[in-house]
């Protein structure tokens, strides 16, 4: 796949803003049907690390990004448990290479996540969306935004085919 533009990127979020609730729904829906894979993987990563609320916005944070990146690329992918896999092991020793590197600022962190990713526009997004200070329904703790963002990496490289 091409890397996606940022006005793509702004295009497809700006479709999913205006869903109404039914649609919303019939996004998640189209989600499960066409991505079990994922909505399997993202079920359960981290269980036992995220609560339910963080869990939900990992959760619509894959869905968006699976809308967006559908809406380029308009076929369905067959599913591939290995590569998912791969693609998460491979992040996760980047996650913990940089935690072993002694980078602590977020931004330094973040630039190395963009440059790293397959589709940078994407994360750029899912990162803002995460930051979003005025998002009330945002309540992810600081502690696992890392861990969100990995597994949303995770998402964006595997449906980048």
């Amino acid at each position: 796949m091409e890397k996606i533009s940022a006005e793509s990127v702004e295009k497809g979020y700006a479709a999913i803003c205006g869903l109404t609730t039914q649609e919303a729904f019939c996004l998640s829906s189209d989600f499960q049907n066409n991505q079990t894979l994922l909505m399997t993987y993202l079920s359960a990563v981290d269980k036992d690390i995220l609560n339910q609320e963080e869990r939900e916005i990992l959760f619509y944070l894959g869905a968006v990004a699976w809308k967006i990146m559908f809406s380029e690329s308009q076929k369905k992918q067959e599913a591939n448990q290995d590569r998912l896999l791969n693609i998460e092991s491979s992040n996760q020793k980047l996650a913990e290479s940089l935690r072993n590197s002694g980078v602590v600022k977020f931004a330094d962190v973040v630039k190395v996540l963009l440059k790293d990713c397959s589709q940078p526009e994407v994360l750029r997004y899912i990162i803002a969306a995460l930051m979003d200070e005025d998002n009330a329904e945002n309540s992810v703790r600081d502690e696992n935004l890392g861990i969100i963002i990995t597994d949303l990496k995770t998402v964006i490289e595997y449906l980048d085919r």
